[in-house]
């Protein structure tokens, strides 16, 4: 059954121990505090952790109106439904990470631009478009319940006041949240480890992240 908004609305105000709305457009209160948590609930959950619905590929290049003043030779525009990055490379395979650069100087995520010495590059990223993290109906049962009861925890301290409760929530959210993410993790194929410093620094001057070869 694909998870909609107005059950995520209900299952919050369950959680709270208060009867449910039956539309998103009743007039009362609990609908209203929904109304007002629930994007700042749906950015949060997307930051904390990397959802398979909601992983994105995409090619970035370089921003030609951008002249660096110092340091990296290029800038590239982050895309505008950028949450939370998992993998920046130069191939399309993703293989291997850009991280694997030695000199401590891959990449740099800063004032709204992803800085490097190569372009183009390639970005996997958790995604806030509405085809990716935000299609409620790709969502599986467990992430549903961590954005239920972190609702629920938003919305408790004006709806009942109940400390007692609050602090219940505080415990089921965050158990919640775990969950999704152990299931998250056993979606994806196994990683592969990074080079420890000893073999970093072995091979720093014999090979760059453009020509790294799995030993």
């Amino acid at each position: 059954m694909a998870t909609s908004k107005l059950e995520i609305y209900q299952r919050a105000i369950l959680h709270c121990r208060q009867t449910p709305v039956t539309s998103l457009s009743e007039n009362n209160e609990a609908r209203r505090l929904c109304d007002i948590h629930y994007a700042p609930m749906l950015q949060s959950l997307m930051e904390a952790g990397f959802w398979t619905h909601a992983m994105r590929t995409a090619r970035i290049t370089v921003n030609n109106s951008v002249t660096p003043a110092f340091g990296y030779a290029y800038a590239h525009d982050i895309p505008a439904d950028f949450v939370r990055k998992y993998v920046v490379s130069a191939t399309e395979t993703l293989d291997p990470p850009l991280d694997y650069h030695t000199d401590g100087r891959a990449y740099l995520i800063e004032g709204g631009y992803l800085w490097s010495d190569v372009t183009p590059l390639y970005m996997r990223y958790t995604s806030s478009d509405a085809a990716y993290g935000l299609d409620l109906g790709k969502w599986p049962e467990r992430l549903t319940e961590a954005a239920c009861t972190e609702l629920a925890w938003r919305i408790i301290p004006k709806l009942t006041g109940s400390s007692e409760l609050q602090s219940s929530l505080m415990s089921l959210k965050a158990a919640a949240l775990g969950k999704a993410n152990t299931f998250e993790a056993l979606q994806q194929p196994t990683q592969t480890s990074r080079p420890g410093r000893w073999i970093a620094d072995r091979f720093s001057n014999r090979r760059s992240s453009l020509d790294y070869r799995r030993a």
